[in-house]
């Protein structure tokens, strides 16, 4: 593992796993998708809220969301949307690599929060992990442009993750484009999703384990912005 790479992702926890596991075993570990939360301050007060949500949320060991996205429940145009969106999901996923985000990780801080059910979030949504500036939301992020319940991630049968606008006063975008209100946007690895003025990268665990632990060929592309 570069040097740069354990020094620039948080948390610790995360780096030794990556370490000690191989890459099924890393997976199974972190047993769900992560959200990269970029860390203008490694050393700031965000950051060192990050690193106390850990007390109420290991990084590895939660409860995946239960399955809501199954196209025979879903009807009409959402239907439509639905399908195209992770049709183009699914082409996109081969542009970025292990090579991108191992350049990623050299070049900025970055905190690994994986996408499951928090044991000390009060929320009773069993089907969604919520996001937003509250504590009682799954993924926490402390950050005054983040609405206290902004957004959500849903999966379907499968495996696709999907972010939801929860009608939030602060703005949710997948790369540059914001979240609209009718519907479930697909995230795929590589992509940006920001919540307000926090910047995150989706990816899953195993090409997190392939970045750091790999001297990958040069690429051209870079997490989308």
């Amino acid at each position: 593992m570069d040097p740069k790479h354990a020094q620039n992702l948080k948390p610790a926890e995360m780096v030794s796993l990556a370490r000690s596991l191989g890459r099924a075993g890393f997976a199974q570990a972190v047993g769900a998708p992560l959200l990269l939360v970029r860390l203008d301050d490694p050393n700031g007060d965000f950051a060192l809220m990050l690193e106390a949500a850990l007390e109420d949320a290991p990084t590895s060991g939660g409860r995946r969301p239960e399955l809501t996205l199954g196209y025979d429940t879903v009807m009409g145009t959402i239907a439509d949307t639905l399908r195209l969106s992770s049709l183009v999901a699914e082409q996109a996923r081969s542009a970025f690599g292990a090579a991108d985000l191992h350049r990623a990780l050299l070049q900025r801080a970055y905190f690994a929060v994986p996408l499951h059910k928090r044991k000390g979030a009060a929320n009773v949504f069993a089907d969604r992990i919520s996001v937003g500036r509250a504590r009682t939301n799954d993924v926490v992020l402390r950050h005054f442009s983040v609405s206290k319940f902004q957004a959500w991630f849903e999966c379907d049968e499968d495996d696709r993750f999907y972010v939801c606008e929860a009608r939030s006063t602060n703005p949710t975008s997948v790369n540059g484009t914001p979240v609209p209100r009718s519907a479930p946007v697909a995230v795929t690895p590589g992509d940006a999703v920001r919540f307000g003025d926090v910047v995150t990268v989706f990816c899953t665990a195993e090409l997190l384990w392939d970045a750091l632990t790999s001297a990958p060929p040069p690429s051209s592309h870079a997490p989308r912005r």
